[in-house]
């Protein structure tokens, strides 16, 4: 019994010496990871939701604070923070809908943005025929092709009994208002309208169309090879750190770009692969305030990935038209977060 204790002793006292975790116990702390990290983003999703909803309670009529609301009761139910913090789904519902209602009633000329907001959440409420609804009528307000892409999809859902997508289609196209809307309208409509040719559009949609696929493929590729880059940078860097570790070696060693690969791989540091699972360009800010704090804005174009790196307590927020927050996001390490598709909430990728 001494003879086997001996090798532990003599590996405990060497300061190169480690004992590994077993494959199992590696997996339950990752899974222990993953439940913090979830509940810290239940948080601060139900955070954002009620400072909203209070919001729009102490400004009853503001078309932006309705919004917002919205848009933050949608988020809570498409990432399951709802079921997860029990929290009163029909209730929030109700409440956002009364805002958007004042709101609508305050100012008309916003009724086809709200009720675009509307639809949106009661899509992601699983209210489908709500949903529909309310986007029919963003529709008759002004035939938007952010709401004409969202309605259509659920009617080929349904198989497009009434044959309404192309005429829908139709409908919006002379209101798109740059590349981007214009780009997710045709492709909307080529993926959900039973004609991937586009042929009702014409030749200069078509041609459009094809140029700006070759420059996302392009744009694309060029944001995966930055983020192969650093990834690689961060890796190496990390390596470094835990090489000096294993060697017993120190921060204050001689090595000056040592120490420097240990300053950017350390717990003060973190690097965040970003991917955007909403099917528009979704805005960013980089920094702790948006709006009125200082930072960078940024976009992140649909199904695309960007690389982000800064320091912790850095925060990176998705943000609205007029660069108010909706989610924020607080990396540590190296993550591979997402941009749900609904276009306002966070979530492991």
């Amino acid at each position: 019994m001494r003879t086997r204790l001996l090798p532990l002793a003599a590996c405990l006292a060497l300061s190169g010496c480690f004992l590994f975790k077993s494959p199992a116990a590696y997996e339950a702390d990752q899974q222990a990871a993953v439940a913090q990290a979830r509940a810290s983003t239940d948080d601060q999703v139900a955070g954002d939701l009620e400072k909203s909803r209070r919001a729009a309670f102490e400004r009853p009529g503001d078309v932006q604070e309705a919004r917002v609301f919205a848009q933050n009761v949608a988020a809570a139910f498409e990432l399951g923070v709802i079921e997860r913090k029990q929290l009163d789904g029909a209730g929030l519902l109700r409440m956002a809908g009364e805002s958007l209602d004042k709101a609508g009633a305050a100012h008309a000329e916003s009724l086809p943005e709200l009720e675009f907001s509307r639809g949106g959440m009661l899509l992601l409420a699983k209210k489908t025929e709500e949903g529909i609804s309310a986007l029919r009528a963003s529709m008759a307000a002004k035939p938007s092709p952010r709401a004409c892409v969202m309605l259509i999809a659920e009617l080929d859902k349904q198989g497009d009994p009434k044959k309404e997508v192309i005429p829908l289609c139709k409908q919006a196209l002379p209101n798109v208002a740059s590349d981007e809307t214009h780009f997710a309208l045709l492709d909307g409509c080529a993926r959900h309208g039973g004609d991937p040719s586009l042929a009702w559009a014409g030749a200069t949609e078509v041609a459009f169309y094809k140029q700006y696929q070759t420059r996302q493929a392009e744009e694309r590729a060029a944001q995966q090879a930055e983020e192969d880059r650093r990834s690689a940078e961060f890796a190496a860097a990390a390596r470094e750190r835990d090489d000096r570790r294993a060697t017993g070696g120190s921060a204050g060693g001689s090595g000056g770009t040592s120490n420097a690969g240990n300053g950017n791989a350390g717990g003060g540091n973190w690097s965040l692969s970003l991917k955007n699972n909403c099917k528009k360009t979704v805005k960013l800010f980089l920094g702790n305030k948006p709006k009125f704090g200082s930072g960078t804005s940024t976009s992140i174009g649909a199904n695309t990935i960007s690389s982000h790196s800064g320091r912790e307590g850095d925060m990176i927020w998705i943000v609205d038209e007029r660069d108010n927050g909706l989610s924020s996001l607080s990396p540590r390490g190296s993550q591979r977060m997402q941009i749900t598709e609904g276009c306002s909430g966070f979530a492991p990728n």
